[in-house]
Parts: structure tokens; C-alpha cells; sequence
């Protein structure tokens, strides 16, 4: 009895060594990845698995290197192992989807896709990826994908920046207005993002120009509807002029005119946000900071009579991070 209890604590001893030292090369190896050094990584992770050959993140991991080195054939061939295993995350279809994408291999990479979404549902990258495959095959199922990815995982931003994209050329400038800024606010600072916002300012130009009972007949759903409402309605004048001041106007009026008249319906995190901002006295600078820079000598002016205004808004925008929550989806196929 007691030669057992020695054995099996001698093989508990040994395999909790075993994990510490896999816990280190996994440690070590990942020190070297944040440098850029593959090379280290690549000896450090091989030397692990000959102690743990069967230790999936280390596995994956050296595919990883593999993939930043550009060498897919050996990065592919790790990973599909690990999926045939069926240990693979989310993101080992989403490295090995993108080296079947790089390598022309466009069949097999929509196929493993479609296979990734069923497995991980929650995940808006593997949404966007799918969706991506279908836009450049012309496929206009894409859109269907786009809005899934939003639906699924409301926080992933590129969904949106391919959905307002989208929907600026179908001319539905209502969906790209509201994904536009969602994804500006979302990705507040990168190259899309001022993409983006020069999307929204022609959108407003755009949807100024159609006639009110033209977007009642287009727009059906109910939420669309209350939008359409609440930013114009018969009795209102169009801005002759799409420009800052006239939007300013629009938009302070939409975001008053929604929580008059919707009586909270259609609970909105963006519509919410704007309501604060107004609160607070940081809207003007907020609509500066989202669509005031296409004007940038206009801009400038602004900024210098409100440089204090502005650098509170920006403050508070990067302290307090844009969240979507998971129930207000409202977009309707």
C-alpha cells in the first residue's frame, strides 16, 4: 500500500514538473514572439515539445512562427493537425483560413470558415473573414455574413467597416451612417477611421437629398422608421447645405427628437452616448472630432476658440471605451 501511494506520488511529482517546464518554454518562447525574434522561439518551442510533444498551445504557437516568417507549408501543416484533433481555438482557423486565402487556395479557406462559425458562433473575425471571401468572389452573401459577425460579437469593429462600406454603395445610407460611427467609435484611431468618417459626411449628403416619403416607402422596419422620423419629418426644412453647422443642428435635433418620441423603444448605446455628450456639454466637440475634420481649415478654427473643450472630450474618449452591449441589434434582411 504504501509502494503505491510512493508511485503515485513520484508520478504526480514528475508531471507537475512536466507542466512547470512546458509553462516556462511557453514563457520564454513568447518573450521572443513580442520581439519579433521567431528564430528563438522556433528553438525554444521545438525544445519544449520534446519534453511535451502533445502540448497544443506550444503547437500552436510554433505554427504562429512559422506564419510571421512566411512560412505557411509548415505553419499550415501544424494547424491542420491540431484541428483534426479538433483542439484548435478560434483563432488557429482564423491564421490558417488566411494562408489558404494567401496561398489562392480560396475554396478550402471558405470551407474552414464556414466550419469555424459553426464551432465558435461568438467570434465577429471569423464573420468578417468568410464575408471578405464572398466580396471578392462578387458574391452578395457577404453582407449576410457582415451582419451576423455585428449580431454575434457587437464589439468586433471591422464588421461594421465592411458593412458601411457596403452599404454606401447599395445606397441604404441609413445603416451606413449608424455602422459607420459605430465603427469609428469602436476604432477611433487608424487610417480606416478617417475612411470613415468621410463616408458618414457624404451619407448626410446623400440622404439629404431624397425625399421624405422616398425613405418612409424604403425603409420599413420599425427602428429604421423611428430613425427616419426623428431626423426628418414633413414639417422639417432640409439644410440647403450639408456642412458642419447644418449637421450640428441635424444631429443635436435627432438625438432630442429620439428620446422625445421613441419613449425608449429602441434602447441604443450610440444614441445614449450622444444624449451624455449633450449632458455633459461635449457634443459640438465630439461631432468635431467625428466629422468636423473633413473641413480641416474650418476645423482649425474651431479648435482654436475650443482647444479646452476639445482636449476634455478626448480625454474622457480614450478613458472611458466605446462597449456595445449584446440586446440592441436591430438591423432587419
Amino acid at each position: 500500500m504504501k509502494r503505491a501511494i510512493l508511485l503515485l506520488w513520484l508520478c504526480f511529482l514528475q508531471f507537475n514538473s512536466i507542466a512547470q517546464s512546458s509553462n516556462a518554454y511557453k514563457e520564454a518562447a513568447g518573450n521572443s514572439m513580442k520581439t519579433g525574434d521567431y528564430e528563438n522561439a522556433i528553438l525554444i518551442l521545438k525544445k519544449g515539445l520534446e519534453i511535451t510533444p502533445h502540448h497544443i498551445e506550444l503547437k500552436k504557437m510554433l505554427s504562429f512562427c512559422y506564419y510571421f516568417q512566411n512560412d505557411f507549408d509548415k505553419s499550415s501543416k501544424i494547424l491542420k493537425k491540431i484541428i483534426k484533433i479538433d483542439s484548435a481555438d478560434a483563432e488557429c482557423y482564423q491564421i490558417l483560413g488566411e494562408i489558404y486565402s494567401l496561398k489562392n487556395k480560396i475554396k478550402e479557406s471558405e470551407i474552414l470558415y464556414r466550419i469555424g462559425i459553426t464551432k465558435f458562433p461568438s467570434d465577429g473575425n471569423m464573420y468578417n473573414q468568410l464575408a471578405g471571401i464572398l466580396w471578392e468572389k462578387k458574391n452578395e452573401e457577404a453582407i449576410i455574413y457582415w451582419e451576423k459577425g455585428i449580431k454575434a460579437d457587437p464589439n468586433y469593429s471591422k464588421n461594421y467597416y465592411n458593412a458601411c462600406n457596403y452599404y454606401y454603395l447599395k445606397n441604404n445610407f441609413i445603416w451606413s451612417l449608424i455602422y459607420g460611427e459605430l465603427f469609428v467609435n469602436l476604432e477611433s484611431y487608424t487610417s480606416k477611421t478617417e475612411e470613415i468618417k468621410l463616408i458618414i459626411f457624404n451619407a448626410y449628403k446623400k440622404i439629404n437629398e431624397i425625399s421624405f416619403p422616398s425613405l418612409v416607402e424604403k425603409y420599413q422596419h420599425p427602428f429604421e422608421l423611428a430613425y427616419i422620423n426623428n431626423l426628418y419629418n414633413q414639417d422639417i426644412t432640409r439644410p440647403a447645405v450639408i456642412n458642419f453647422s447644418s449637421l450640428m443642428m441635424l444631429r443635436t435635433r435627432f438625438v432630442l427628437n429620439w428620446f422625445d418620441n421613441t419613449n425608449n423603444k429602441f434602447p441604443y448605446k450610440l444614441f445614449n452616448f450622444h444624449q451624455q455628450l449633450l449632458r455633459e456639454g461635449l457634443f459640438e466637440s465630439y461631432n468635431q472630432w467625428l466629422i468636423g475634420t473633413v473641413d480641416s481649415a474650418s476645423h482649425q478654427h474651431w479648435l482654436w476658440n475650443h482647444q479646452d473643450e476639445y482636449n476634455t472630450f478626448i480625454s474622457m474618449q480614450k478613458l472611458k471605451l466605446f462597449k456595445l452591449p449584446d440586446n440592441q441589434y436591430y438591423y432587419h434582411q
